[in-house]
């Protein structure tokens, strides 16, 4: 009798990666290693089907891609995981007044690059009323909503804003911005900064900032 034993193939998910953008990533993409006799992946029964956190990843991290789904009698296939990697974004819209999800400040703020802008285009004249606690800037984060001619107003019972040491809250030139709540600004002066020609309306007393003014092809 004459035995023919199925030889290995091995079936790895690509590696990807993208910036923020609040959508499911697709496609996603294998790579092969194994195949004889000039066979490809239309040699093998079943249908590759992807499983694992990646398939349902929006927001900034690291995740699992697990391919799956195939069959066959001349290969033992075995399957190798991938990696997602969702990245920051360095400019990210808010597109409405809810307090969280996508679309939301809290989760513009959380899936900002350090040094990012934040843009309000969707909102003039709204109020993003915060019912789960302190909005912290844990980053360096710009607002801007200098193309509307009304702002927009953080709001909310108590604290409404945190500056932690170190970081820096900037209001672009030409923004609206209002605070309702209380403003902690753990970072002194520098943490604070107001370009010339913002509008920053707050009623927390004592408040330390720094003003720049736009001198000399830049802000001083």
């Amino acid at each position: 009798s004459l035995t023919v034993n199925p030889i290995p193939l091995n079936i790895t998910a690509d590696n990807k990666s993208k910036d923020y953008d609040g959508l499911v990533y697709s496609p996603f993409t294998v790579s092969y290693n194994g195949f004889v006799l000039g066979d490809t992946y239309l040699s093998l029964g079943g249908t590759l089907s992807f499983s694992g956190t990646a398939t349902s990843a929006t927001e900034v991290g690291t995740y699992v891609i697990t391919p799956g789904g195939y069959t066959s009698d001349n290969y033992t296939i075995t399957y190798t995981n991938g990696s997602l990697t969702i990245n920051c974004s360095s400019l990210i819209n808010v597109s409405n007044n809810n307090n969280s999800g996508y679309g939301s400040l809290r989760n513009a703020m959380a899936n900002l690059c350090s040094n990012g802008t934040i843009t309000f285009n969707s909102i003039n004249n709204q109020t993003i009323t915060l019912t789960t606690g302190t909005l912290t800037i844990d980053k360096n984060i710009t607002f801007n909503n200098s193309n509307h001619t009304n702002g927009v107003t953080i709001g909310g019972s108590g604290t409404n804003v945190t500056i932690n040491t170190g970081k820096v809250l900037t209001i672009s030139t030409g923004s609206k911005i209002t605070v309702s709540g209380a403003i902690v600004n753990n970072a002194g002066t520098a943490g604070l900064v107001i370009e010339s020609g913002a509008s920053f309306i707050h009623n927390t007393v004592d408040l330390q900032a720094t003003i720049k003014r736009y001198l000399n092809n830049g802000w001083h």
